[in-house]
């Protein structure tokens, strides 16, 4: 019994980092480990997602009772540009409840790095957002994805209805008695000059750009991996904030690749592989041993006896 007991505090203790992100990332540290490290290194700082309708409206925050106009975006510390391309998407949930699956993503623009932030325009299909009453209006909690609504506000004591569309066309000017924060404006500016919010309806894979000298070697190398770059434009469920923390944060958290051991069960050949094998028995590669299969049957039973004699204890 001790065994098992001290089998599942390892297996409950575990950190679980899975999905397509991770597996990419393993991916490239297996083909470079240069490259691993400096996709991994602490750098981002801030991120912003700029969620464009396909009936020309633009998703915006009004914030400090609706004077001012915010992107879907956050953080001001450095970490990884993988822990910054999930934070993208999370923030897109928490702050908008925006999901981006395929049952509203339609396309999106090349991702960019603006001086430290990673910015980028996703095209969203109107008929699946539902946008709530105009602030300040009190509104419940949704109970369904693309319900407009902010969860951070929410939990702020504010109005959980204070994200709404306004025309994109006209979305850096604002009304009378509203304004933009600085930085969420320059980059609505900076992606309209950069025909992002164009290219985002257009299908194919577009390249990573920066207009910071200092993060030309990450764009460099993340352009490197169409993988990495297919992830950053399609839709995607993020890891949640918990797993993020503990997956993305630093190289070492990212687990190492499963391979078979000489150890491991062998994966039996599936129908179609057994039929294209030679029909002869020469076809079968020998197995090397320096041992008679009558003692190879004796260690299995003395080591099988001995494993039943451990569990018991």
């Amino acid at each position: 019994m001790q065994f098992f007991g001290i089998l599942v505090a390892l297996t409950t203790a575990a950190v679980t980092c899975k999905g397509p992100l991770i597996e990419i990332l393993q991916e490239i540290r297996e083909q470079s480990p240069e490259d691993f490290e400096t996709i991994m290194k602490p750098q981002v700082k801030h991120v912003s997602a700029y969620v464009a309708t396909d009936d020309g409206k633009l998703i915006v925050q009004e914030m400090k009772a609706g004077k001012q106009l915010q992107a879907l975006g956050g953080y001001t510390d450095a970490h990884p540009l993988p822990a910054m391309m999930n934070a993208l998407r999370l923030e897109m949930q928490d702050e908008g409840n925006v999901v981006m699956t395929t049952s509203i993503m339609k396309g999106a623009s090349r991702p960019y790095i603006r001086n430290n932030a990673l910015i980028q325009a996703f095209y969203a299909k109107a008929s699946e957002i539902k946008d709530p009453a105009p602030f300040p209006a009190v509104c419940p909690v949704p109970t369904k994805e693309n319900e407009l609504f902010s969860f951070e506000a929410h939990r702020a004591g504010l109005y959980g209805c204070n994200v709404h569309t306004v025309d994109l066309s006209t979305a850096e000017t604002t009304p009378t008695g509203k304004m933009w924060r600085n930085c969420d404006r320059n980059s609505l500016l900076h992606l309209k000059a950069k025909g992002a919010f164009t290219e985002m309806k257009t299908s194919g894979q577009k390249p990573f750009e920066t207009n910071n000298p200092d993060m030309r070697k990450l764009v460099d190398t993340v352009n490197k991996y169409p993988s990495l770059l297919n992830l950053m434009q399609s839709p995607w469920v993020p890891l949640t904030l918990e797993e993020q923390e503990k997956c993305l944060y630093n190289s070492t958290s990212i687990p190492q690749k499963r391979t078979m051991t000489s150890n491991a069960p062998r994966i039996p050949l599936t129908l179609a592989e057994q039929e294209t094998q030679p029909n002869d028995s020469k076809s079968v590669p020998q197995k090397r041993t320096t041992t008679s299969s009558t003692s190879n049957i004796s260690t299995s039973v003395g080591a099988l006896i001995t494993l039943i004699g451990i569990c018991l204890l």
